[in-house]
Order: C-alpha cells, then sequence, then structure tokens
C-alpha cells in the first residue's frame, strides 16, 4: 500500500466516529512510516504505521500489543504515551502517540551543561521504564525516538518496543536504519 493510500485509509477509519484528521508525513525508519496527525478531539498526535514486514508478523505484532498493555497505567512526563489503531487493513499494526516539538536528532549543541540537562532527563527516563517491570525496556532509545517539549523537556517516545525489538534481536534480526524524512 503506498504512503497515500495508506493515509487515505486511516482518514476514512477514523472519520466513522466524528473526528477529522489531517496526516502530513513526517519520519521513516526501520520500524515504519510516521504520519503527523491533527484531531479534532485530540488534537497533534504521532501516528506510526509500522511497516508490513514487521506488522504481519504475530511474534513481534503481540510483544508490541503487550508493550503497549505493560505501559498503560505508567504515567510518568517522561514517556510519551502509545495506544493501538485499528485501521481496519488486516494484517496492519498502527500506533498513535503524544507528538513533540521536535526530536533530539534535530538539535545541535556544544553547551555542555545543556547536554548534561538533556542526559540527566533522559536517565530519568529510563529509570522510570526501568522501574515498570523486570519485563519492561525500551530497546530503542536514539536521538530519534528522543522528543522534545517547547519547554526544552525531553519524552522518550515509542516506549512499547522493548520486547518485541528483542525477540527479533535474539533470532538475529533487525529493524534499524537511519531515520529519515518521508519525501
Amino acid at each position: 500500500m503506498s504512503d497515500t493510500q495508506h493515509a487515505a485509509s486511516l482518514r476514512d477509519t477514523d472519520a466513522d466516529d466524528g473526528r477529522s484528521w489531517w496526516l502530513l508525513p513526517h519520519l521513516h525508519d526501520g520500524l515504519g512510516d510516521r504520519y503527523l496527525s491533527f484531531g479534532e478531539s485530540v488534537g497533534m498526535v504521532e501516528r506510526l504505521h509500522v511497516r508490513d514486514a514487521l506488522a504481519t508478523r504475530p511474534d513481534f505484532a503481540d510483544a508490541v500489543r503487550q508493550g503497549i498493555r505493560d505501559l498503560a497505567d505508567l504515567r510518568s512526563p517522561w514517556l510519551a504515551m502509545m495506544e493501538i489503531v485499528e485501521p481496519g487493513t488486516s494484517g496492519s499494526l498502527d500506533l498513535m502517540s503524544e507528538h513533540c516539538t521536535m526530536r533530539l536528532a534535530e538539535v545541535q549543541t556544544d553547551d555542555a551543561p545543556t547536554a548534561l540537562a538533556v542526559l540527566e532527563q533522559l536517565l530519568c527516563a529510563a529509570a522510570v521504564l526501568h522501574a515498570a517491570g523486570p519485563d519492561v525496556a525500551h530497546g530503542a532509545i536514539d536521538a530519534t525516538r528522543v522528543g522534545l517539549s517547547a519547554e526544552g523537556h525531553i519524552r522518550l517516545l515509542e516506549p512499547a518496543f522493548g520486547s518485541a525489538i528483542a525477540a527479533l534481536a535474539a533470532g538475529g534480526e533487525s529493524v534499524w536504519g537511519a531515520a529519515a524524512p518521508i519525501r
């Protein structure tokens, strides 16, 4: 399915519940394609369409769903919450999460105090995840999965992929690739 067809299917699915959605291609990496979305009832969110090669694997999709359930009751200013969006297309997996103003990968600084402040916040975020339980881990922390608010506070993005990525790694597979804007 092309990006345009996929965006149209997401918009059509959500139209049934009376909300309007606008989708704008945002980023692409080894997990899939991300779209910035605006819905009347929820404001700006980020939607991730997990690439089909992963979404159609029951072990991966089940692990992502379990990761979201494991984190459902965990509320922290350091974590961007996620939920499953069922777009109605068999075998697809779409997730919706909070949108951050920018990602750490978009920031360059030579200022050591700023870098240390970001690192301190990142360590706090990781500690919140690790305190949630022995099976909870992010599994994909990098500069593209650390969001920054307009106030400069960090949030770990996509925290529910840990066990799914670990399962792939145990089988010698990887989802990694450089994040890039969708063109």
